[in-house]
């Protein structure tokens, strides 16, 4: 079994306008953060973590398996405190470790006991709507909503639902939060602590789909991030043409330059 020892958010280098080479658009994971992406249906395990505290240990076993026999069990035998249920370096809860492994009914079960939906935690101080959402499980997200998670809340990068959703690739994700948060509760061209947008981002991961879809929704293909770059700039980094062709099409400027003074 592969194992995950945090979420698997990605990291951006803090770069300036100056530092605006595409390395600087490249994930880079942490040393809590998923190491070996899983298969949908497979379970996430922390072997390491919680090791002095074996019964903390079995509870997060238990929600990242979906062993909701144990959850309850721990929970109404008050072995677990749901108002502490994680290691205080970590700070990764039941609802975390759910979530991420789309064990939607433990996630029904802990909110059902009113555990903090908006409980930030990891390395990246994240809740656990983003890790949901960074997986593409479009089931917990939209029960996660349901429940008063908060898509606006920002993770230690900046990078709130909509970012995270479009970083998953997952087109039934994209889609759903187009349809149900965006306007409402955040703006489809919202950027990222280096001025990137959702569609800035989609067109870097040469996800044609995800870009196509942003478009009709209206996002800005002129949006330019802190070094000038435009979703047209980083679509031809990915070099996916298609995304080239959406773009385009709808009025990306193929010669509009960089702030170091570079077209596409």
């Amino acid at each position: 079994m592969k194992q995950i020892d945090s979420e698997d958010s990605i990291i951006v280098p803090n770069d300036t306008p100056e530092d605006n080479s595409a390395s600087s658009m490249q994930p880079v994971m942490s040393n809590l953060s998923i190491e070996e992406h899983q298969s949908e249906n497979e379970p996430v395990e922390q072997e390491q973590a919680d090791a002095k505290d074996p019964l903390l240990s079995k509870y997060h076993l238990a929600c990242q398996q979906g062993d909701l026999a144990t959850v309850k069990e721990m929970i109404e035998n008050g072995v677990i405190d749901l108002k502490h249920d994680y290691d205080d370096v970590e700070r990764v809860s039941g609802l975390h470790w759910a979530s991420i492994n789309n064990r939607l009914s433990v996630v029904r079960y802990l909110i059902s006991k009113d555990v903090d939906v908006n409980f930030q935690g990891g390395e990246l101080n994240a809740t656990s709507l983003h890790w949901a959402a960074r997986y593409g499980y479009v089931y917990i997200v939209d029960y996660l909503l349901e429940h008063g998670a908060d898509p606006s809340v920002t993770d230690a990068q900046g990078f709130n639902l909509l970012h995270l959703s479009i970083n998953s690739s997952n087109i039934m994700l994209v889609i759903y939060v187009l349809f149900f948060v965006i306007d409402d509760k955040l703006d489809i061209d919202c950027v990222d602590p280096n001025g990137r947008t959702a569609l800035l981002w989609a067109a870097y991961q040469g996800d044609s789909l995800s870009v196509e879809t942003l478009l009709k929704f209206r996002a800005s293909v002129k949006a330019t991030d802190k070094g000038g770059f435009t979703p047209l700039h980083w679509g031809t980094v990915k070099g996916q043409a298609q995304v080239l062709k959406h773009l385009i099409e709808n009025g990306a400027d193929f010669f509009q330059k960089t702030a170091d003074g570079k077209n596409c």
